[in-house]
């Protein structure tokens, strides 16, 4: 079994900065055959290949965020 968390948000809660998140979100992704794991793992290479570091030249990204992905990409 794999288990992949992530999280979004801010721990900080400051509403005095005008950026600051409303929700902290934490989200958990388990994956309890090899098919299931191999099948997320490429899905997420793929679409880094196809659809973010398709430029030649251009720096290579290794994560996906949320906030600097385009509708399309999401």
């Amino acid at each position: 079994m794999i288990i992949y968390l992530d999280e979004s948000g801010d721990l900080g809660f400051d509403f005095n900065k005008p950026k600051t998140s409303r929700k902290f979100v934490i989200t958990l992704l388990v994956c309890q055959n090899r098919d299931a794991i191999d099948c997320f793992r490429k899905a997420v290479s793929r679409t880094l290949k196809n659809k973010i570091n398709h430029k030649k030249g251009d720096r290579k990204v290794q994560e996906l965020k949320g906030t600097g992905t385009s509708f399309e990409v999401k």
